[in-house]
């Protein structure tokens, strides 16, 4: 069972190592002030292709580029209660953390 998941995590590494190949670049629209461009959809010109790679229905993943961010989205199969919250639990983790973040304070660390 484990190798028919290699082939699928395999091109997810590759996509997100070449995803995350990402620089530093200044607002068009704000003097001295970077943001996250995937987040924004005033530059259309910053945005990259997205990739989607999918497994089946209910294993995929969606990642979503621009020049300066990286905005990454999966779907893992849930079919039992146990990977229900196993599943859960890291997910609260990450929202957490990244709601207490200070974007201010991340990017002078940078």
């Amino acid at each position: 069972m484990a190798n028919s998941y290699e082939p699928y995590l395999l091109e997810v590494k590759r996509a997100l190592s070449s995803a995350l190949c990402l620089y530093d670049l200044p607002c068009e629209h704000v003097e001295r002030y970077s943001r996250p461009e995937v987040e924004f959809d005033d530059s259309p010109g910053l945005m990259l292709p997205p990739i989607a790679i999918c497994r089946n229905e209910r294993e995929k993943c969606l990642i979503e580029r621009s020049v300066n961010s990286v905005r990454f989205s999966i779907q893992v199969k849930q079919d039992n209660a146990l990977e229900v919250l196993v599943l859960r639990l890291p997910s609260m983790l990450v929202n957490t953390k990244s709601l207490h973040l200070d974007a201010h304070e991340a990017s002078d660390k940078a």
